[in-house]
């Protein structure tokens, strides 16, 4: 007499391996969302850095400087000195009177755009007062540095941050 194991559901054996082949698609899948973050980020950034440019031009061609009376605060790294210009925490520079203010017609607000798009750290330098040259260097996600300066040449690089001495970047 032959007996019939009616068999019903799934071994433990098929559920660990189902389990296992849905864990291997999940994280193929968050390196790839967490890399296209990264790639849109470092996107904006640039195009923000694009802004800068031209609306620093039109800056000094109507004021012949970029500003004096820059105040400090802090973002990032604060080993600086004190042509330095920080972002602060709240991803807005300190008042000043010229181009790095906060207001429609500085930079700020491009400043603010770089932070928000996950820059940890932000730092501008000026060369004199008043200002004749200035450079920015930023930290951007997933380790991708960036500098430019009033040069209009935007510096970028994933091996190592940029230095900003008197508004150029080296």
């Amino acid at each position: 007499m032959f007996l019939y194991y009616n068999k019903k559901g799934f071994t433990l054996l098929e559920l660990l391996v189902v389990i296992a082949v849905i864990g291997i698609l999940a994280a193929v899948i968050m390196v790839s969302v967490s890399s296209s973050k990264t790639k849109a980020q470092v996107a904006n950034i640039k195009q923000q850095f694009d802004s800068m440019r031209s609306q620093s031009d039109v800056y000094y061609a109507n004021n012949n400087d970029y500003g004096t009376g820059y105040a400090y605060s802090s973002r990032g790294d604060k080993s600086g000195t004190g042509s330095e210009i920080w972002v602060n925490d709240n991803c807005v520079t300190d008042s000043g009177t010229g181009i790095f203010r906060r207001s429609t017609t500085g930079l700020g607000n491009l400043i603010n755009g770089i932070c928000k798009s996950g820059a940890s750290s932000i730092i501008v330098a000026v060369d004199t007062d008043p200002a004749t040259k200035w450079a920015i260097k930023v930290t951007g996600p997933g380790s991708n540095y960036f500098c430019e300066d009033s040069s209009g040449v935007l510096y970028f690089r994933t091996t190592s941050a940029y230095n900003v001495l008197n508004g150029v970047c080296s």
